[in-house]
């Protein structure tokens, strides 16, 4: 950066965004019915969001733990010159686990379908002859997808372990007397 052609500590620059808290945090819904169809979608995202690949999974071999097929797949070798990560080392090596080095940065910015229904309400000709009021069947899924920038694992989780994020799907009946 400072044109000396020695990378060191005179060559670092502000980079990335918080990663502790997002700047931005949005959110929004959409839904539709007609003729008793009808569906229902909650979205939640960040923006300006940083992660520090720091974990087991990404940093291999340091502390002696083992390596992931990911971490082996994406280091450099002379067969693998462009790398996503440098070579791996059982020894340390300063230039390799720089902290603050973009190498270890990701985008940590997220779009996630949080909660989504498909249902039918039943015609109440049909409910009449039960003597009920409301009756609706449907499918019900949360955290069913995320668009996001970390290969593997959940942007929100990362910090806390590497643990996926938790998604279920319920089919059900509603009903109301």
């Amino acid at each position: 950066m400072n044109g000396d052609k020695i990378i060191n500590e005179n060559d670092m620059v502000p980079m990335g965004y918080n990663s502790s808290c997002p700047e931005i945090y949005y959110g929004f819904n959409v839904g539709l019915e007609w003729k008793g169809l009808g569906f229902y979608a909650q979205f939640q995202g960040t923006g300006n969001y940083t992660a520090y690949l720091d974990s087991y999974l990404y940093r291999p071999l340091v502390d002696n733990i083992s390596i992931s097929r990911y971490a082996a797949d994406n280091h450099w070798t002379p067969n693998n010159p462009t790398a996503r990560f440098p070579r791996l080392s059982t020894e340390t090596v300063d230039n390799n686990t720089q902290y603050n080095s973009s190498v270890w940065m990701a985008d940590r910015s997220f779009l996630k379908l949080r909660n989504c229904e498909v249902y039918y309400k039943l015609p109440s000709t049909w409910l009449d002859k039960i003597r009920m009021k409301q009756a609706k069947v449907y499918v019900r899924g949360v955290d069913l997808f995320s668009i996001d920038n970390i290969d593997l694992t959940d942007p929100e989780s990362m910090g806390n372990g590497v643990w996926p994020a938790t998604r279920s799907i319920h089919v059900g009946l509603s009903v109301g007397i």
